[in-house]
């Protein structure tokens, strides 16, 4: 059985978890999962962690860049 509960934290904290969002439906659950299981990772092989935390930087850059692109992309609409 799944329990839910409220965390509070401060508006910075919210900011520094979000940049760990791989995509926009990432729940802070699921960041704090991936941020948990990293600090493990270091613990156990650092240069794996740190190849882990790229990979998530490209990851973002690369969704900031389709956004980007989303925006300034004419919609184009077919009538029937």
């Amino acid at each position: 059985m799944s329990v839910i509960t409220t965390i509070k934290v401060y508006q910075k904290t919210k900011v520094n978890l979000e940049r760990f969002k791989e995509h926009r439906k990432e729940s802070y659950d699921e960041i704090l999962k991936k941020l948990l299981y990293i600090i493990t990772l270091f613990k156990e092989n650092p240069e794996l962690g740190k190849k882990l935390v790229e990979e998530i930087e490209l990851t973002k850059n690369r969704l900031e860049q389709r956004k980007l692109y989303e925006k300034l992309e004419p919609k184009i609409t077919v009538k029937h």
